[in-house]
């Protein structure tokens, strides 16, 4: 039996149903009873399954939401459902005096859960008083957050959010959405796909992939989306644009760091709403991208509403009135067509040289943040996308380390062609079908779990990659990352570690005011030890109980554990002055080992300087003593499963156990390790032990033994 896909106001119902039974909320209201069950009947079913926290109020919105903001701060939740968004006007006193205000008011916070739904907008014939958009006037309260319904997300997951927070909010509902269905799997119309830009999928993104032109973006309110929609097909299939349209869930606060780049790659931004102009939604989002993206921005962000008059009943004249899919595309054309509007064009250096024909819905930078470019996968008629897959829940973005095959080349199914690096591992990507290889993401950017970072054509269609031409992007709109020269000792260990490595990094505070008096009354000697020799002789007192992180890949899969602490020191982090490698550490004092290190290096049996530690190193230590510096994270040296990096000393006010304030000395102490030979828990242990070892110097036998 096929079951029709419900409608939205069927969905926001039987969302309603799962937030009454998950928060025992109260849900107040006129006539949202069974049998009536609210004027659209979104509220159908919940008396009957909750007749005790479903109250169908009288006829008085002012004493509705008094009742609203008593239950709240008594520390209910609830809902309440004003019958038509106008009425909104009768309980304003009571949301911008008592109930946004008893958040903060009363010398601490407050929590006041109050979600207000409301139906909004025209397009049904119910005149002047039923059918404004009220959105513009509730902008800018202090603790009420704005949402609306939208097509694309939903219903249940926005109600979840509302009330799972502690500050009211309001929710907008279009009543020309109730009767639509939500599209399904990321198809929105006939030529449309949609995603999301951000994690929290607050920014739906529609666009048509393989479309060129002008990119035109039209931000639109959700019940405006479906209009928004339909200009961008009129506009791109009979005026050559590409449209593509950003529909948020929240209104207010804005979070519009997720579009930002599409912004800058646009050549006009547009956002569209029903209500009348002026103090509108519409208008805070142009002031704030003109505040964010001015340097990128080609025209100002331009703002399309109904017109500034009273909305009429009889459905012809009703049209004229409200904001159509006409008004859209006719403003847009009208900027256009208008010979006096100049092309204004930021500095070269800080945006995209775009061209009118060069852009369209695939053809977002490689250099774009990965969240822009993984929405749509922009898959040609010719070619079939390679996806990064999930390899793991800790990462948003992988690194893509090195492409296997060389763009043109034919590659045949499962043929490995993409090398990406995880914070925990590096994988192969391999092709699902035979074909050419068109690659869309260079070697050394990000990458998202789902994003097509290249292509597999037919190779019938030949390997010239004519049907298929990258919009080459100058570098100064996102920079690549590159790799330091090869042709150095630094940067060939740079990049080796960053090649093969899964790296990790932990970090603890040492006090070490213990230890340098510990050293203070050391025997003076002619090459007088200091911390250094002290951690050096720390690390290697760790061997027994950590022998793994003294390991040395000697295979794939294969960890040499040698029987001691082979530890090489560095000054300047792990590509800075060279390594001196003192073998055997354990066995030294603190002066043996100040003399290893201040000595030429004419003694291959104790020690060596090199770009990386060698000489059968198993532990690395790198030394920063420069001011100021808090956390330094290194490189780890191939072959070795740990490097630790110690800064220099800092003096902090601490207080003692009777509350009395002293000074005291501390360091950073960092520690690489290389994951697929210790895990994080080990690591964790290993610097505790060290704190231990640096800050009770005496009373370790690790450090008591030869300590002179």
């Amino acid at each position: 039996m096929v079951t029709s896909q419900p409608r939205i106001v069927e969905e926001l119902n039987a969302a309603l149903h799962r937030v009454m039974a998950d928060t025992g909320a109260y849900l107040l209201g006129e006539d949202i009873a069974d049998p009536y069950g609210g004027a659209f009947r979104a509220t159908q079913g919940l008396s009957t399954a909750f007749p005790q926290r479903v109250l169908s109020t009288p006829i008085s919105e002012n004493a509705i939401f008094g009742v609203a903001a008593g239950l709240a701060l008594s520390g209910e939740t609830v809902i309440v459902e004003v019958m038509f968004g106008d009425f909104l006007a009768l309980a304003f006193d009571q949301i911008l005096n008592f109930i946004t205000k008893s958040v903060s008011m009363y010398g601490r916070h407050t929590p006041m859960r109050v979600v207000v739904r409301c139906p909004v907008g025209g397009g049904r014939g119910y005149g002047p008083t039923h059918s404004q958009s009220m959105q513009k006037f509730f902008i800018g309260i202090p603790h009420l957050a704005l949402y609306e319904l939208t097509p694309f997300h939903d219903p249940y997951e926005i109600l979840a959010d509302l009330t799972a927070r502690t500050e009211p909010s309001i929710l907008f509902e279009d009543k020309l959405l109730y009767t639509e269905r939500r599209p399904r799997n990321g198809r929105a119309g006939e030529h449309f796909k949609f995603g999301y830009l951000d994690d929290a999928q607050n920014w739906a993104w529609a666009s048509a992939p393989g479309r060129s032109g002008s990119l035109v973006l039209l931000i639109a309110t959700g019940g405006t989306a479906r209009r928004a929609l339909q200009a961008a097909d009129e506009l791109a299939s009979e005026d050559g644009l590409n449209v593509q349209v950003l529909v948020p869930c929240r209104l207010y606060p804005p979070e519009l760091e997720p579009v930002l780049p599409l912004v800058e790659l646009a050549d006009s931004t547009w956002v569209v709403e029903e209500s009348t102009a002026g103090g509108t939604w519409g208008a805070e989002i142009a002031a704030r991208l003109h505040a964010s993206a001015w340097h990128s921005l080609r025209q100002p962000v331009r703002l399309v509403h109904s017109a500034d008059r009273v909305i009429p009943s009889a459905p012809h004249l009703e049209r004229t009135v409200l904001l159509q899919a006409e008004t859209i595309r006719d403003s847009v054309r009208a900027w256009r067509n208008a010979p006096h509007i100049a092309r204004v064009r930021a500095p070269e250096a800080a945006r995209l040289d775009r061209t009118e024909t060069a852009r369209s819905a695939d053809a977002v930078p490689a250099t774009a943040p990965a969240a822009v470019r993984a929405v749509v996968d922009p898959t040609p008629a010719c070619g079939r996308g390679i996806s990064v897959p999930k390899l793991n829940s800790n990462d948003e973005t992988y690194l893509l380390v090195e492409w296997l095959v060389e763009e043109g080349a034919t590659v045949d199914t499962d043929d490995a062609v993409a090398v990406v690096e995880t914070s925990k591992a590096i994988e192969e990507i391999a092709a699902d079908q035979a074909g050419v290889i068109r690659i869309r993401v260079p070697a050394g950017h990000e990458c998202a779990p789902g994003e097509t970072i290249a292509y597999v054509q037919d190779a019938q269609t030949g390997t010239s990659g004519a049907d298929v031409t990258p919009v080459p992007e100058p570098e100064a709109a996102w920079p690549a990352v590159r790799s330091p020269s090869a042709s150095s000792g630094p940067g060939q260990a740079v990049t080796a570690s960053h090649d093969q490595i899964p790296s990790a990094f932990s970090l603890i505070r040492v006090r070490v005011d213990a230890a340098l008096d510990h050293i203070s009354r050391l025997p003076p000697g002619v090459h007088p030890a200091g911390l250094t020799e002290l951690v050096v002789r720390a690390i290697a007192g760790c061997r027994e109980d950590f022998p793994l992180a003294f390991g040395t890949l000697s295979g794939p899969d294969k960890v040499h554990v040698s029987d001691g602490a082979h530890v090489a020191v560095t000054k300047g982090g792990a590509t800075g002055d060279g390594f001196r490698t003192i073998r055997d550490a354990e066995q030294h004092s603190l002066t043996d080992i100040a003399a290893l290190l201040a000595r030429p290096s004419a003694d291959p049996a104790q020690e060596t300087e090199s770009p990386v530690p060698t000489d059968g190193a198993n532990f690395a230590l790198a030394i920063h003593c420069q001011d100021d510096l808090v956390v330094v994270q290194e490189i780890i040296p191939p072959q070795l499963a740990c490097i630790a990096s110690l800064t220099g000393i800092s003096r902090h006010i601490a207080l003692s156990a009777e509350g009395e304030p002293f000074e005291q000395q501390r360091v950073g102490l960092g520690l690489s390790y290389d994951h697929r030979i210790i895990n994080g828990r080990t690591a964790d242990a290993l610097l505790l032990r060290l704190k231990k070892l640096i800050e009770e110097p005496e009373a370790e036998a690790a450090l008591s033994r030869g300590s002179v």
